[in-house]
């Protein structure tokens, strides 16, 4: 340290310890509302080296800081700023830090004594510029509660309808019957033919009713691998896709293992198809296309291993 360094703190320490500071009231989390008159010591904000002091502001704000560089650590945001004070802090010194407010409302700037006190210190300050009463803020509160209240009651309303099956009154108004009803097909696969795939059809129902098609299968995996499904795939017999396609997402597939695989998808209304195209594919990247399955009133056979019945 320099000699004019050395000389500007002894007189720095001697001015304090011959107006030793009063000792303050500090309070670990402290709350300022410009809209009050400030107390009779000013709106002093303790801190202490090596601590992290935060001022939170309820409006976006501009902030400057005496000696800045001293300081240990600073972090900005728009509308707060953290302070780690500097190692070299003399107890009883004052550094001013100096908001300005975007907003229009008054003040338009405040300045807050940073303080050292031995011992005390402040870690959260919060700010509120708003000139609002204490009653109207707290109304408003309540008021945000009651709203997010009714948000939450309202989504699990809407929850609990999702998860119910859908009843013959959603079915008619959403369009999805039409004066022929659901039409349904039964598959069945003869069980004394090899295996030969990874995965084949044991049996299965396939659905209709006017654009909607759905078909709930009967899996084997006959690998030495599991199967977890990722995806699915639902094309008509000449390759176009079905749009909205969705599935129930099954447990994974053991090997040797059977389990139920429940698909469905929109096709044009009045479309002639007679069979899917169904293709799976696993979270390895495995993809496999089942054989074509029939659709009601058609008699085509699955790839002659499933049959309508």
């Amino acid at each position: 340290m320099t000699p004019a360094a050395l000389l500007l703190l002894a007189l720095r320490q001697g001015v304090l310890l011959a107006n030793p500071p009063s000792a303050p009231t500090c309070m670990e989390r402290q709350r300022i509302e410009l809209s009050r008159p400030p107390p009779p010591g000013g709106r002093e904000i303790c801190i202490r080296p090596g601590v992290l002091t935060g001022l939170l502001f309820d409006v976006p704000v501009s902030v400057d800081l005496q000696d800045e560089v001293r300081f240990e650590e600073i972090l900005r945001s728009g509308r707060g700023i953290g302070v780690i004070p500097p190692p070299d802090l003399i107890p009883g010194e004052r550094l001013r830090l100096t908001v300005r407010f975007s907003s229009e409302r008054e003040p338009s700037s405040v300045t807050f004594p940073l303080v050292f006190h031995p011992g005390a210190v402040t870690r959260q300050v919060d700010v509120f510029h708003d000139d609002r009463s204490r009653d109207a803020l707290v109304r408003e509160v309540e008021e945000e509660h009651a709203k997010n209240q009714r948000l939450r009651e309202e989504n699990q309303s809407l929850r609990e309808q999702l998860q119910r099956p859908l009843g013959l009154r959603q079915l008619i108004l959403g369009g999805a019957l039409d004066p022929n009803g659901i039409q349904v097909r039964v598959l069945l696969a003869p069980t004394h033919e090899p295996f030969d795939e990874p995965l084949s059809i044991l049996s299965g129902v396939s659905y209709r009713a006017a654009d909607q098609v759905a078909v709930d299968l009967v899996l084997r995996n006959n690998g030495t691998e599991r199967w977890t499904l990722s995806a699915v795939a639902l094309r008509e017999d000449t390759g176009d896709p079905l749009r909205n396609v969705d599935f129930v997402q099954p447990p994974p597939l053991e090997p040797q293992g059977i389990q139920h695989l429940f698909v469905e998808g929109t096709l044009a209304r009045n479309a002639s198809l007679g069979a899917l195209s169904l293709s799976i594919e696993d979270e390895e990247g495995r993809t496999i296309t089942l054989p074509p399955i029939p659709l009601p009133g058609r008699e085509d056979h699955l790839d002659d291993r499933v049959r309508a019945h």
